[in-house]
């Protein structure tokens, strides 16, 4: 008889640092850019908060809105 396969669980540091730098780049990047133009610190946070949460790989979160294979 063939095992199956264990899913792969991602360890509990990975998804902090990832979270974390999400955080930095959510945070960093709009004040890095606001003095350039208010509307382009606007943008890249809408941009850098909203495709992450269309374009989702399929079995990281329930409810895929478009799924991108990865």
């Amino acid at each position: 008889m063939e095992q199956a396969a264990a899913p792969y669980v991602e360890p509990r540091y990975a998804t902090a640092l990832r979270a974390g730098l999400e955080v930095v780049g959510w945070i960093g990047l709009p004040i890095a850019l606001w003095s350039h133009s208010i509307l382009l610190a606007i943008g890249v946070d809408v941009l850098l908060i909203g495709v992450p949460a269309v374009l989702q790989t399929p079995g990281d979160k329930p409810g895929t809105v478009i799924a991108v294979p990865g």
